[in-house]
Parts: structure tokens; sequence; C-alpha cells
């Protein structure tokens, strides 16, 4: 199945609960020279808020950021928030931009290759440095006590060049905590895009057979590229 097929299959309405109206815009595809190929751009700007460091956060303040999270993102699938520098609309760089303003708001938030903390990392230094392994497949239940708004679906594709190989989503548990309603939310790099892309989690399963496709527990289907389910260190 081609990327604009798969896309033709899911340009559908979700229904959020949410004071925005976000649709599926358009193709499922990812063009991933898009979401690695920004990463070699200039840093963003730093961050000029403050706040609290992830360990003074409470288990209520993380549920009440992981919401903010997820909030933010959906908007994004209306309209990019000008807040978002344009040079770093891609995959990499949505979960940076999300984060940055609703978890990390202050500069120099991300940890590189040297350990140092950078305003900017490619998609790459965020699996390794930033987030940590969760699981290598998805539960079964999709229960909220098992995944977070922000958790990140990893995928890394073998013999493509490298600017091309690593692309992530943002799992987003849906208002009302309806668990079989899970999302995902990208930006698959494209610079035409003028939103981001949003799928419920169950059509990304249905349609897309292929490298794209997350694996659950007891599936028999082995999809290489997914490299597992991955939650930022700080919660």
């Amino acid at each position: 199945m081609s990327h604009q097929d798969l896309g033709s299959r899911l340009g559908l309405r979700i229904g959020l609960g949410l004071p925005i109206a976000v649709v599926i815009a358009g193709p499922l595809w990812m063009s991933l020279t898009a979401c690695s190929s920004l990463e070699s751009a200039s840093s963003a700007q730093s961050s000029a808020y403050s706040g609290a460091s992830s360990a003074e956060l409470s288990e209520g303040d993380v549920r009440e950021r992981a919401e903010a999270l997820r909030e933010l993102a959906l908007r994004q699938a209306e309209k990019f928030s000008p807040r978002w520098e344009p040079s770093q609309r891609d995959c990499a760089g949505f979960v940076r931009f999300v984060y940055r303003e609703t978890v990390l708001p202050r500069a120099q938030a991300w940890t590189d290759w040297r350990g140092k903390k950078v305003d900017f990392v490619t998609a790459e230094q965020l699996v390794a440095h930033n987030f940590r392994f969760l699981r290598a497949r998805l539960p079964q239940s999709l229960d909220r006590s098992e995944l977070r708004s922000g958790d990140l679906l990893v995928y890394h594709r073998e013999g493509v060049p490298a600017e091309e190989a690593w692309h992530l989503m943002l799992l987003l548990e849906p208002p009302g905590g309806h668990s079989r309603d899970w999302m995902v939310a990208y930006h698959s790099g494209d610079p035409s895009l003028s939103q981001v892309r949003v799928a419920k989690l169950s059509d990304l399963v249905k349609v897309s057979a292929g490298e794209w496709r997350p694996q659950f527990e007891q599936d028999d289907f082995l999809n290489p590229s997914f490299k597992g389910v991955y939650r930022w260190k700080g919660w």
C-alpha cells in the first residue's frame, strides 16, 4: 500500500470532546526525509519560561501537564502555533515543542550525546538520552495506568539514509479516558503541511500493515521498524 493510499483510508473526523475540531488531515504518510532532515538546522531560540524541575512534580502535576500536552498537540492539528518555529517542524520538533511549552518550560531542557543540557536535540538523541524504554509492545488494555499522553511510538528503519531512518509519534490519551480511543499525533516533516496529523491508534493498527504499524502484546505481527514505547525520563 502506498503512502497516498494509506492516507485516503484515514480521512475521517474524530469526536474528541474538546472545544476544538480535529480532523485526521489527509494522508497518514511518512515522508521521513522529513522527520530527520530538519535536525541539522540551527537550534531553536531558548524558551524564556522558568518552571519546576521534574523532581518537584507531584502525580497531580504530572497528570495536569500530560493533559496540557495533549491539548496543545491536538491544537496543532487545526493550525500550527506561531510559537513553533517553522525551521523546527518535523517529527522530533513536534515532540520538543509540546514538551517545551507544557512540561519543560525552560531553556536547555534536553540532554545531548555529551550529557550537556541544550535547546536542540535530534530524534535519535531524544530517544537515547531523554526518553526511557517503557515496553516493546503496546498493552492490550491500553489502560491509562500503563500509558500517558506524551509517550512515544518510536520507529527506526534499516536500509534507508540516516536522515530518513527515525520517526516519532506522540501517544495521546482521549479526553474522558475512553481507553480504546487512544490517538497518535505526528509531523511527517513535509514542509507543505499546515497541521500535524492525528489518527486513532486503532485505525493506525488496522490500516497500516507494514512499517508504521505498532505491535501489541499477543500480536503475531512482527514489524522490525517498531522499536517500542518510550517515556520521558522526568515522569
